[in-house]
């Protein structure tokens, strides 16, 4: 996300947040000079009338009426805030690896980027001080998991420590996981797509059976490897539906 479109967001949030504190002081005013037009005119209820429990029931209705379109502002403000945080983070990781890029148009360096996010920038990043605010994710055919991280919608980095440790300055990603159909695959396999459609788009391959830790019952497979990278398109179903991409790095030197 580019600088000025993160200040062009804040600036609406910022106009939304004016408008709703507007709103409700012009409801509150209304209210009364409701109140006082009634008394002048002597439409309302006389005031030589009314008893100490009316006055006192007319203010109950009215700090129970401002108190609900306080509750329900604070309410707005909260998810706007909460919106804001989100964008703050986005831009802030979309930073992170902006620097990690070198502009080279290598295909190993559309993974690359995401494999030199350590650890701890990303914590940072998150304001989380342990793991147990991330992601867990069982490995293919393990008995071990490891944490993970968002990185934008349908991307998640994976490490090889688990929710239950801490967090590890200088740790690596293990695997870059793709959960939705992007411009990230293996030659034009996508994520999403069922087992047939990944052969179609790549080449034949064998699908294979397999477990995840943490998962009950088994998934299915497709595993493809260049001089790079293994990539492993995963699924629930026999048939590959709604798959998933996880790429591993093979640990070469470049």
């Amino acid at each position: 996300m580019k600088k000025n479109d993160l200040y062009t967001l804040f600036s609406i949030f910022f106009t939304i947040v004016c408008i709703a504190v507007v709103i409700c002081l012009h409801h509150i005013k209304g209210k009364w000079m409701d109140i006082d037009t009634d008394l002048e005119s002597g439409e309302g209820p006389e005031v030589t009338g009314r008893s100490v429990e009316e006055e006192g029931r007319l203010d109950f209705l009215l700090n129970d009426d401002l108190d609900r379109l306080v509750r329900d502002k604070k309410k707005e403000l909260d998810e706007i805030e909460e919106q804001w945080k989100r964008l703050q983070i986005n831009y802030n990781l979309q930073k992170l690896l902006e620097e990690k890029w070198n502009g080279e148009d290598d295909p190993r360096f559309l993974y690359e980027k995401y494999f030199r996010v350590k650890q701890g920038e990303l914590a940072r990043i998150e304001k989380v001080d342990d793991l147990s605010y991330c992601g867990m994710l069982g490995f293919l055919n393990g008995h071990f998991s490891g944490s993970t991280f968002t990185i934008n919608d349908g991307m998640l980095l994976q490490y090889t420590n688990s929710a239950t440790g801490s967090i590890w300055e200088s740790g690596l990603p293990r695997a870059v996981i793709i959960t939705e159909s992007s411009k990230y695959g293996f030659m034009d396999a996508r994520a999403g797509m069922d087992f047939g459609e990944i052969q179609r788009n790549a080449y034949e391959a064998p699908v294979q059976e397999g477990f995840m830790y943490f998962y009950e019952a088994p998934v299915y497979y497709i595993q493809y490897t260049d001089q790079f990278y293994e990539y492993t398109f995963i699924s629930d179903f026999e048939d590959g539906k709604d798959s998933w991409l996880i790429v591993d790095h093979c640990y070469q030197d470049f």
